[in-house]
C-alpha cells in the first residue's frame, strides 16, 4: 500500500461498495499479482515476466505452488531469487485452485489485486489501464478487459456488461481482472465449496453486495487455450454448476428470474431443433 494512503469501504447488502482513498502521496499505485501454479513450469516464467514488466504501477508477485509434480516449485524459487518483487508460497499437498488463490491473498501488499493463472499472461498496459479506470471513478471497484485467446486457437473475445440480467445467464467477465483489496474483504474471497466456476461465483457475490465493475474495451489479457483445462471439465456440468450458483446466491436467482431463464433455455432449444430439422 502507498505510504500515507488509507482505504475505506462501505459494505451493505444491496448497496454499492465504495473503496476510496482518504489520503494520498501521489506515488505509483501498487498491485499484487497472485499466480496459482500446478505443473506449469514451462509457462510460469512468461506469466511472471508479463506481470513484472507492467508500466505505471508498483508490482509484486506471489506464486503459490500447489504441490506440483514437475519443476514448477524450482522454477518459482529461481524467479524469486532473481527478483525481490517475487515471493513463493508452497503447498505441502495439493489443495486445488480455489484454496491456492485464497492462500496467496494472505501475502498481498498491494492496493489492488489480480489473479493470473500460471499459463496465461498480461499484456503490457493491462495494469496501468485498469488501475487508471478505478482511480478515475471511485464508485467502481472492479476493472476488467477484453481478452485475446492464444495457443490452440487465436481470437479476441469481448467482455460483457457488469449487470445482473447478463451475469445470471452467462459469465463474460474474465477471471483475470483487477479489483481493490476492499472487494475481497467484502466478499470473503472465493467460495471454497466451488470447485469449478469459482470466478463466476465470485462475480455474482460482488454483484449481490452492490460492488460495481466496469470494462476497459481493449484485449489486455492473454488466455492460453489448451485441451484438458478446467474450462473443458466444466462444460459437461453446466446445468449442475448453474444450480450451484442459484443455491449460492438466492437473492439474485429469485423464482421469477429462474423461471425466465428456464423459458429462455427452452426457446433456444426449440430454435436449434427447428434449425436442424429445416
Amino acid at each position: 500500500m502507498r505510504p500515507g494512503v488509507r482505504w475505506a469501504a462501505t459494505v451493505r447488502l444491496g448497496e454499492p461498495v465504495r473503496i476510496r482513498a482518504l489520503e494520498s502521496t501521489g506515488d505509483a499505485p501498487s498491485v499484487s499479482v497472485v499466480i496459482p501454479c500446478f505443473n506449469y513450469a514451462r509457462f510460469l516464467p512468461e506469466a511472471v515476466e508479463s506481470a513484472l514488466s507492467q508500466a505505471g504501477v508498483v508490482v509484486d508477485v506471489i506464486i503459490v505452488d500447489d504441490a506440483s509434480t514437475d519443476d514448477s516449485l524450482a522454477v518459482a524459487h529461481r524467479l524469486a531469487a532473481s527478483d525481490a518483487r517475487v515471493r513463493v508460497l508452497a503447498h505441502p499437498a495439493n489443495a486445488g485452485p480455489v484454496r491456492t488463490f485464497n492462500d496467496g491473498l494472505t501475502l498481498v501488499s498491494g492496493e489492488f489485486l489480480v489473479r493470473l493463472d500460471a499459463d496465461d499472461m498480461l499484456k503490457p498496459l493491462m495494469l496501468e489501464r485498469t488501475v487508471a479506470l478505478l482511480e478515475a471513478n471511485r464508485s467502481v471497484s472492479i476493472a476488467y478487459t477484453d481478452w485475446q485467446v492464444i495457443g490452440a486457437t487465436s481470437s479476441i473475445l469481448h467482455a460483457g456488461p457488469w449487470e445482473l440480467a447478463s451475469m445470471c445467464v452467462v459469465n463474460r467477465i474474465p477471471y483475470c481482472s483487477l479489483y481493490s483489496r476492499g472487494v475481497w474483504a467484502a466478499t470473503g474471497g472465493y467460495n471454497p465449496k466451488q470447485s469449478l466456476w469459482e470466478d463466476y461465483d465470485f462475480w455474482l457475490a460482488c454483484i449481490e453486495r452492490g460492488v460495481q465493475g466496469e470494462r476497459v474495451s481493449e484485449p489486455l489479457f492473454l488466455y492460453r487455450a489448451r485441451p484438458g483445462t478446467r474450462t473443458d471439465d466444466a462444460e459437461p456440468r453446466r446445468a449442475q454448476l448453474f444450480r450451484e450458483l442459484a443455491r449460492n446466491h438466492p437473492a439474485l436467482f429469485t423464482p421469477r428470474l429462474r423461471f425466465q431463464l428456464l423459458v429462455g433455455r427452452v426457446r433456444r432449444a426449440l430454435v436449434r431443433r427447428a434449425g436442424l430439422s429445416g
